[in-house]
This record gives structure tokens, C-alpha cells and sequence, in this order.
């Protein structure tokens, strides 16, 4: 089990039980996945036996089946994630042959496999904002290092750094896309489930981690935009393709009609990726309407969770301070942002 959705599963104690407090979400798994198997009623006697011989935790002691009762009313008569009914079973007695009995037999409900389903998904957008992150700092890193003055194009570096700095934007991306496609159905789902933990968890986990990564990666913007707009520099990337540690054939034997046109489709290349990249922070409403990797419309969904999540939160307590705040500001820096100002570009570089 993911030591994050360990976390996650002993703070909301699903069960209700002190002593086994992973037992209700591990009883939701074995309720899921041995439903699926058939021929073998889920009663009380294989729940018991299927969690002691596959679910103990290091240091716990078998599950009773007492406590599992009462584990298993927590999850049909409060939380509606099983349901039970009475049914004639065969029970395989010592001798070998088969008694029918009457019995309790467990099932999963609908809401249990959500349930189910929404955990795994607050994880894995976890996940993906913690890669993000590290691509977007190398993202940052590199949009700062190619944004200083006469840099130089006398080996490949420039151009190798400009390949790895289009590579972390589509990564970034990727990531974006992502998280776009599960934030709006997740958050809607732990509101409307009040997803206790879950959702405390998925709130602070956009407000402290991924609202700060993606304020950084939209303070990009500008020097995108201002490499995008200079020349110089699409040429000097394109010079950096063919430096002096370059191994193409046609520089190793001086062709120039052919490093001329490598020369051209570099340059054109750098271009338009930069163009590509630009679209992305231009705050314009026709940008937003036309860019497929507009950072404003994540921004916006970004808050839309935060706001549903800081809903449900008010069914348990009022509302938190740094939330209303945080909104806010991000509302501020959008609204900053569409008025933004893109600096003259950067210096020339010697040719």
C-alpha cells in the first residue's frame, strides 16, 4: 500500500475501530475483488479469515468476530459503502461433506466502489502534482538560464538546453492535462460523498503544493514571451546545433548547403516552439479560447475545487481563513495577469 494512502485510510479510521483502523477500507477491498471470483459466499466466517490470513498489519493482532461486527455495521448502517442479507449457504463441515445453513452474506455497494475509486484517485493527483512540481522547477531553471544575455552558440549546449527546456513544458503539460481531466469530477465527488480526510487532504494538497508551483510557472511567462519575440536568439540556438562538439556528418565535412538548410529548419523549429510555449501564458481571452495548453483555464480549476472543497468543509466547521485568503489572492493574480505587461525583449546577442 502506498505509504500516502496509508495516511489517508488511518486518519478517516473507516471502521471506527482503535486497534484496526485500516480493517474497513481492507474489508471495502476483499468485498470488491472476491465478488468478482463468485461461488463463494462472503460471509462473516470468510471475512474474518481472508483479512487474519492476507490484510495484518505488522504488529496488529486478528481481527475478532466481534469487532468485526461492529466493523461491519459502521460500513452498511452508517456509511452505506455494504450491504448485507440473510441466505442459505454451504458450509463444508470437518468430516468433508457439505451442511446448508442460513447466513449472513456481504456485498459492496455502488458507493462502496466509489469510495473505493475516489481514494486511489486523490492519490494518484497527488502523484501527479509532486511530478509536476519537479518538472516545473527545472522548467524554471532552464527558462532563467536561457534568458541571460550573449550566450554562448560555440558548442551544443544552448541548443541541448533549449531541447530540455521544450521537453519539461510538455511534461508540465501532460501533467496539467491530467490533473484538468480527475480535479473537477474528484472534488466534486469527495463534496458530495463528504470525504472527511480525503478531501482535507486534496485541499491542502492544491492550496500548499500545487497553487504555489503554478503561480511560479506562470511567472514564465514574460521571458517566454520575450525569447519568442527576439530572433537573435532563435538564430543563436540554431548556431548552438552546429558547435564545435556537433557530430553531424555535413559539419564534420564543412557541406555548407547542407548545415545552411539544418541551419534554416532549426531556426524555424526554435520558433515555433517558442510560439507554442508563449500561447500559453498569453492572458487574453482569444489565447485562452485557442491554446490547448492555456495555464489560466488549470488555474481556474484549480480554484473551482479549492472553493467546493472549502464548501464541504463548512458542513463540519466554519470555514478556514487561509483558504478565503488564498482565493482571493489567486483571484488577484489572475486579473493581474491578464493586464501583463510583456517586457521589450532581451538584449541582443553578438552574431
Amino acid at each position: 500500500m502506498e505509504p500516502l494512502l496509508k495516511d489517508l485510510l488511518l486518519a478517516s479510521n473507516l471502521g471506527l475501530s482503535r486497534d484496526h483502523r485500516l480493517a474497513g477500507w481492507h474489508i471495502l477491498t476483499i468485498l470488491y475483488h472476491d465478488s468478482a471470483t463468485g461461488g463463494v459466499p462472503i460471509t462473516l466466517g470468510y471475512l474474518a479469515q481472508k483479512y487474519n490470513n492476507d490484510y495484518l498489519d505488522a504488529g496488529e493482532k486478528p481481527l475478532k468476530d466481534d469487532v468485526l461486527k461492529r466493523i461491519l455495521e459502521v460500513l452498511g448502517e452508517q456509511a452505506k459503502l455494504i450491504e448485507v442479507s440473510p441466505r442459505k449457504v454451504r458450509v463444508q463441515m470437518k468430516s468433508g461433506s457439505y451442511h446448508t445453513q442460513q447466513s449472513y452474506v456481504y456485498k459492496i455497494t455502488s458507493s462502496g466502489i466509489e469510495y473505493l475509486s475516489v481514494m486511489q484517485k486523490v492519490v494518484d493527483a497527488d502523484n501527479t502534482v509532486t511530478a509536476n512540481i519537479t518538472r516545473i522547477n527545472e522548467y524554471c531553471q532552464l527558462v532563467k538560464k536561457l534568458s541571460v544575455p550573449e550566450l554562448s552558440a560555440d558548442s551544443t549546449q544552448l541548443y541541448n538546453d533549449f531541447q530540455n527546456m521544450v521537453s519539461a513544458y510538455n511534461d508540465v503539460m501532460k501533467g496539467m492535462h491530467k490533473l484538468d481531466d480527475d480535479l473537477s469530477e474528484l472534488a466534486n465527488d469527495l463534496a458530495f460523498n463528504h470525504g472527511g480526510a480525503a478531501a482535507a487532504h486534496l485541499q491542502a494538497m492544491l492550496k500548499d503544493k500545487a497553487i504555489p508551483a503554478f503561480t511560479q510557472l506562470l511567472g514564465q511567462g514574460p521571458q517566454i514571451q520575450a525569447l519568442a519575440n527576439s530572433m537573435i536568439f532563435s538564430d543563436r540556438v540554431a548556431h548552438s546545433q552546429q558547435g564545435n562538439d556537433d557530430l553531424d556528418t555535413a559539419h564534420a565535412v564543412g557541406d555548407q548547403a547542407k548545415m545552411l538548410l539544418r541551419f534554416n529548419k532549426s531556426r524555424a523549429y526554435v520558433q515555433r516552439q517558442l510560439q507554442r510555449l508563449a500561447a500559453s501564458f498569453d492572458p487574453s481571452a482569444s489565447a485562452i479560447d485557442n491554446s490547448l495548453d492555456t495555464v489560466y483555464l488549470l488555474f481556474q480549476t484549480i480554484l473551482n475545487a479549492i472553493r467546493l472543497l472549502s464548501q464541504e468543509y463548512d458542513h463540519v466547521q466554519s470555514q478556514s481563513v487561509d483558504i478565503k485568503v488564498l482565493t482571493g489572492q489567486i483571484d488577484q493574480l489572475l486579473t493581474r495577469y491578464r493586464t501583463l505587461q510583456v517586457p521589450a525583449p532581451i538584449p541582443q546577442h553578438l552574431p
